[in-house]
Order: structure tokens, then C-alpha cells, then sequence
């Protein structure tokens, strides 16, 4: 029986077996691989810390470039202790504290009267107030027109029917062909070709003769078994092409062209004359979409004037003292005053438009009956002033009773407004604040 081989070599166990070999190998790598694994570590560590200080270094960086900065420490900020009031301050203020102290808010309501014609006006039995005495401008429009182009009246005849015989005629425009033996088609479209207005013959025929003189039209050359005849008077709509026929042929068949006169196109305009009475507070002009309503005495020239000259699109015609604008201005512009009259012109060219539309609204009158004794409350800041009215008070008195009685917490003032009954009582509070 084999023995089992343990070791290396001839037959000695003395000889380096398998297990001295490893423990050399070991030996091997503990002095040799394992310091440079553990200077790769080593390295592989510091490069970790470096990049962290890298990071470091950077951020430091940034940070001390803020602090030297100068803005960084002149910025300011804000704190208010009521929502009401907000502060902003300026990079560079000065430090400080402060109070704001709100004695009212800013609110105050101003009243005014209705019309009166007199300071003097009393308050008592019946006030009137006038109605308008203003009247619609008349317009006087010209209608546009769409443009035309003339067209020259002409009759186009087909020939396409059966060949003449002796006995046959065919009459054009008053000239005759009558055939005195056999003709074809070709020589009949050939004979009635290029004819002049007043021909008594048309073209030379073998078996034919004629009669008559073509009146109105001349003829063109022929084309196939068809002939055009063109009026001779341009753009015109004349007397269609007479055509007839004897015998056993038939008419040519006629299509008839009608002649057209032309037209010029016009652009449609009114003018509208402001011939009436003066404007009074209350009353309304509209022309074209927009209205002037009077807030005082208009007179007629002032009204002209203040439509003049104006585009299409135009919210508010030209500054007036006494009126105020509203609408728009549609489909049309103004022209300059001439006396008591604007020209108003479409902006549509060469058509016939809707006419300018123009209106007027007087202010309606009206009477309102005033107790002979009453009492005008006025309330302020949560204070009630009784104030003793008469049915002789005067607008004047009245204004004066609220001044003296309101410990001047009221202002009372009159204003000349213009018109038939210019003045009107302004009531304004002398105090700010919610219930003023």
C-alpha cells in the first residue's frame, strides 16, 4: 500500500511542507502589503479632511467678505407695533425709537344742494325748478355711395342653328341678310363679322343680299359659330340688341350684357346745425354715441366748440367749464366750427352708413313743497346740531346758521354754478375721521 505525500522534496519530512510555505507567505504580507494598505488609508483620510477644510476655508471666505462689506452694517429694519402705520427705513439711518401718534382719520364727506336762483331763495312753501331749455342740434346727412364701375352694354349671338336657304333672312341690330340661295353657318357668323355702327351691308356674300343698317352696336370678329355685338354707347344700360329671324331659321340665340353708368364714391357727412337755445344745468346732447351733460350755463358757441374737431373713438369731446362727458364717439369724425355748425364725416368710406344719430335731453323741472317750520339735524363725530328752520330762511341764513351753530366743526359756503338757477349751498365737514 502508497504512503501519502506531506512535504516537498526527496522523502524528508525536514523539507518545506505546504504549511511552512503558507506561514512564509504570511509573513510576506504583514511586512510588505499591509504598511502600503495602511498608507493608502492613511492618504485616502487626509484627502477626506482636506476637502472638508477646502470647504471650510471657502465658506469663511464668504463670510468675511459680508463683514467687510460696509452696507452690511448700515442696512436697517422696521417694527411697528399697529398695522395701520407702516415705516420703512433708508441703509444708513440712524438708530432710534419714535412714536406716530394718529389724532383723526382722513375722511370727510361734502354735500351740495340742489339749484336755487337767488342767494336770497327762502326754504320754505314751494321751490320750482325750471326744466331744460336745451334742443336737439339738427343733422342734415348726405349719403355716402359705394363706388361703380362703368360697364359698356354688349350682346354675345350663338349661330349654332341650321344653314340658311333661299327665302331665309336674319335680322341684326336692323341690318338684314336674306338668302338667295343655300348658306352655311360659318358663312352667315362670317358675313355679320366686323361691322361698324351704321353699316347698310355687311360682308360680301356668294348667295345673299342685303338690306337695312345696323344701328346702336358694332360687331367683332367671329369666334367659332359666335359673334359679340358692343354697344356704341359706353356704360350705358341702352336698348338690348334687337335679333330676329324669317323663313325656316331660327334667331341666333342672344346673351345679353346690360351696360352699367358709373358711379363716383362719396363718403357719408352730416351737418349738423346747433341752431337752439343755450345749454342749462341738467340738459344732455348726444351726437354719434357721446354726450355732453351741462353742469352749469352753456351757451350755444360753447357747445359747438366743444364737439369740434374730434376722432372717431373719442371718449370726451374738448374741455368745457360747466359739462361733463360720457359714451363714446362711433363711427365718425368732426370737422372745425363753421358759425353754428359741425361737419360730422364717416369713417367708412364710399358707403352709404347709418345716419349720424343725434339726441337731446332737457332737465325736467319740477316743484317740491317745503313745511313753513321744520328742524335740519346735522350729525358730526357722534354730536347731533339741531339747526330751527322758517319757511322765510334764506340760503344765505341757512349757510351762515351752520357756520354759527356747529362750533365750526361744519363749513357752510355758496357757489355759482351758472344757468337759471346758479347757486347751490356746499356743506363740508371741518373734521376727518370715520363719522365725519
Amino acid at each position: 500500500m502508497a504512503s501519502s505525500i506531506s512535504s516537498l522534496g526527496l522523502g524528508s519530512d525536514g523539507v518545506l511542507s505546504y504549511d511552512i510555505i503558507d506561514k512564509l507567505k504570511a509573513v510576506d504580507e504583514k511586512t510588505q502589503l499591509d504598511p502600503i494598505d495602511a498608507k493608502l488609508t492613511t492618504n485616502q483620510s487626509k484627502k477626506t479632511d482636506l476637502s472638508v477644510l477646502t470647504t471650510l476655508t471657502a465658506s469663511l471666505k464668504s463670510e468675511t467678505s459680508t463683514l467687510a462689506d460696509e452696507m452690511s452694517y448700515l442696512k436697517r429694519t422696521t417694527t411697528v407695533s399697529n398695522t395701520a402705520v407702516s415705516v420703512t427705513a433708508s441703509s444708513g439711518s440712524a438708530i432710534q425709537d419714535f412714536s406716530i401718534h394718529v389724532e383723526s382719520l382722513a375722511q370727510r364727506d361734502i354735500y351740495q344742494s340742489n339749484a336755487f336762483a337767488l342767494e336770497t331763495s327762502t326754504f320754505g312753501g314751494s321751490t320750482t325748478t325750471p326744466a331744460g331749455t336745451v334742443i336737439a342740434p339738427i343733422a342734415t346727412p348726405t349719403q355716402g355711395q359705394s363706388t361703380v364701375v362703368g360697364v359698356t352694354e354688349s350682346a354675345t349671338l350663338d349661330f349654332d342653328v341650321a344653314d340658311m336657304i333661299a327665302g331665309d333672312s336674319i335680322t341684326i341690330g336692323g341690318l338684314t341678310l336674306s338668302a338667295t340661295g343655300n348658306m352655311t353657318q360659318a358663312e352667315v357668323v362670317a358675313a355679320f363679322a366686323n361691322l361698324t355702327d351704321g353699316a347698310t351691308a355687311g360682308n360680301a356674300v356668294a348667295n345673299g343680299t342685303w338690306s337695312g343698317t345696323l344701328s346702336g352696336f358694332s360687331s367683332g370678329a367671329a369666334s367659332g359659330t359666335s359673334l359679340t355685338f358692343t354697344s356704341s354707347t359706353s356704360n350705358t344700360d341702352v336698348a338690348d340688341l334687337l335679333v330676329s329671324s324669317s323663313g325656316t331659321i331660327a334667331a341666333p340665340l342672344m346673351t345679353t350684357t346690360d351696360g352699367v353708368t358709373p358711379v363716383l364714391g362719396t363718403t357719408e357727412s352730416a351737418s349738423v346745425a346747433f341752431n337752439a337755445a343755450d345749454m342749462s344745468y341738467g340738459d344732455s346732447i348726444t351726437i354719434g354715441g357721446l354726450t355732453l351733460t351741462a353742469t352749469g350755463k352753456m351757451t350755444q358757441a360753447e357747445v359747438v366748440a366743444a364737439f369740434a374737431n374730434l376722432s372717431a373713438g373719442a371718449t370726451a369731446g374738448n374741455t368745457v367749464a360747466n359739462g361733463a362727458w360720457s359714451g363714446t364717439l362711433t363711427g365718425f369724425n368732426s370737422g372745425p366750427v363753421s358759425g353754428s355748425s359741425l361737419t360730422f364725416t364717416s369713417t367708412t368710406a364710399n358707403a352709404n352708413v347709418a345716419d349720424l344719430a343725434v339726441s337731446a335731453t332737457q332737465e325736467v323741472g319740477g316743484t317740491a313743497t317745503v313745511p313753513s317750520s321744520y328742524t335740519f339735524s346735522l350729525t358730526l363725530d357722534g354730536k347731533t346740531y339741531d339747526l330751527d328752520m322758517t319757511s322765510g330762511t334764506t340760503l344765505t341764513q341757512f349757510k351762515d346758521m351752520i357756520n354759527d351753530k356747529t362750533e365750526g366743526k361744519i363749513n357752510a359756503s355758496i357757489i355759482n354754478v351758472g344757468g337759471a338757477n346758479p347757486y347751490r349751498l356746499v356743506i363740508k365737514s371741518a373734521e376727518t375721521g370715520e363719522s365725519n
